[in-house]
């Protein structure tokens, strides 16, 4: 994955997160500025990450938007806590607890797309070849493809 191609698949999704998210105001429009741009930065970010259709599934949003939110609020909340008291505290404040059950989710939603991009691979005939692209997906060419790529096919065929 060259950075042409990632450079072209974020304008593309930018300009999807825009029109979908804020559209055409022809006159004053109040906007949630906040709200419309985590959305736009989880629309981005998940298409560079995951590929199409995962980074366009609302349920794929709401949790990655949300583990933000709640990653973000977990860093104030274990500060408040005594240093001493933290290894007993921590994994019982409800933010890590919610960030840990997003995790969990995020996984299972991304699991059936990954193996898709394992199986892909596992069937390319050498180490270096990129033909796996080709059993993907429109949309699909993503750091998590080309990551799978980078794993040498010996292993990777023992998976799943």
């Amino acid at each position: 994955m060259n950075i042409n191609i990632t450079l072209s698949m974020l304008q593309d999704e930018i300009r999807y997160a825009i029109e979908e998210g804020i559209g055409n105001c022809p006159s004053w429009t109040s906007v949630n500025v906040f709200g419309k741009l985590l959305r736009i930065v989880a629309l981005a970010s998940g298409r560079i990450f995951v590929g199409k259709p995962l980074c366009r599934d609302e349920e794929w949003i709401q949790m990655t938007t949300m583990y933000s939110v709640d990653a973000s609020n977990a860093i104030k909340e274990v500060q408040a806590i005594p240093l001493y008291l933290r290894p007993f505290k921590v994994p019982f404040t409800p933010t890590i607890r919610r960030a840990a059950e997003y995790r969990k989710k995020i996984a299972a939603k991304l699991k059936p797309q990954l193996n898709a991009m394992i199986e892909a691979r596992k069937h390319t005939t050498n180490e270096d070849d990129d033909e796996h692209f080709d059993g993907l997906e429109s949309g699909q060419h993503s750091l998590a493809a080309w990551s799978i790529v980078r794993i040498p096919l010996q292993p990777l065929r023992q998976l799943l």
